[in-house]
């Protein structure tokens, strides 16, 4: 008895910074993350979860009147690191029907 494995497409793409997003506008005053995955070309669903950390980048420069600084200079803090799946439930990925290119 032979078993076949499941082969799975686990690739983390970590898209470019664009102030010029499809989705949230030019003057939105926030970064968005975008890019294309391109499927295996017989692929039916494609699995995705988001997983999203957010940083505290501390800059006195612009801000001369700050008098207590909590953070040196260009420092980053690690607020939040938090996984995005379907229905906020842990490991069940979004499902994402794909069709097919023509």
């Amino acid at each position: 008895m032979v078993r076949r494995r499941r082969r799975r497409l686990a690739r983390r793409v970590a898209p470019p910074a664009t102030n010029a997003s499809r989705v949230l506008g030019t003057s939105s005053g926030r970064t968005a993350f975008e890019t294309t995955i391109f499927a295996p070309e017989r692929a039916t669903k494609l699995d995705l979860y988001f997983h999203v950390k957010v940083y505290l980048v501390a800059d006195y420069a612009r801000w001369g009147e700050v008098t207590v600084r909590r953070y040196n200079q260009g420092d980053r803090i690690l607020l939040r690191d938090r996984y995005d799946n379907a229905g906020g439930v842990p490991f069940q990925n979004y499902e994402l029907p794909l069709e097919e290119r023509r």
